[in-house]
């Protein structure tokens, strides 16, 4: 994820439990500025920002949860929450995350988990930044692997990359998700672009 200018570019290392922070130079050539600790068996995997930049999220597939994380100055992060896996993830065999989502209006936020195919959605504290979880929605898929939600913020389309299917999921007012029973059939879908 970049910065709000584009000349910073935060990276997720699922290994090393850190962000990797590189400042991309006028000769385009990327110098390592910082490294970022995320707690020690998280697993980051993924990291969005919001639209004013002040706050990241990162999703830790290992655990099953996300960090919170604020901008303290370019380049560098701190964690304000970290939130463990929800409660019905606990019960699974395999639990990881991967995509994450921020809906538009920068209100909700849309994790997909790959072990038990659920979204979990979360509200967005809008001065703290910080997550309140709302509900798990089922993918009607397996393995949910990618997210995309339309500009508007009406509609959320789920990848299942093992069923090879897109479930298609209308996004209500308070951010909860209704199931549509729209699913296309796509074999070995990874992600989607919306344009």
């Amino acid at each position: 994820a970049f910065n709000a200018s584009g000349d910073v570019v935060y990276m997720t290392d699922l290994g090393t439990d850190q962000l990797w922070v590189y400042k991309i130079e006028k000769n385009e050539t990327a110098r390592l500025i910082n490294k970022i600790d995320i707690p020690a068996g998280f697993g980051p995997r993924h990291i969005i920002f919001d639209k004013t930049h002040k706050y990241a999220y990162v999703s830790n597939e290992l655990v099953g949860g996300i960090s919170v994380l604020k901008m303290e100055d370019e380049g560098n992060l701190a964690i304000v929450q970290n939130v463990p896996q929800v409660q019905a993830a606990k019960q699974e065999l395999w639990a990881n995350v991967s995509d994450l989502q921020l809906h538009p209006s920068g209100r909700y936020l849309y994790l997909l988990n790959r072990g038990f195919d659920q979204v979990s959605v979360y509200e967005v504290d809008g001065i703290t930044g910080k997550l309140n979880f709302i509900e798990n929605e089922p993918v009607r898929g397996s393995i949910a692997r990618h997210a995309a939600i339309d500009a508007a913020g009406k509609w959320l389309l789920v990848t299942g990359s093992k069923s090879g299917t897109v479930a298609v999921f209308k996004i209500n007012d308070n951010g909860s998700l209704n199931y549509t029973r729209n699913i296309e059939s796509i074999a070995g879908t990874m992600s989607i672009v919306l344009q």
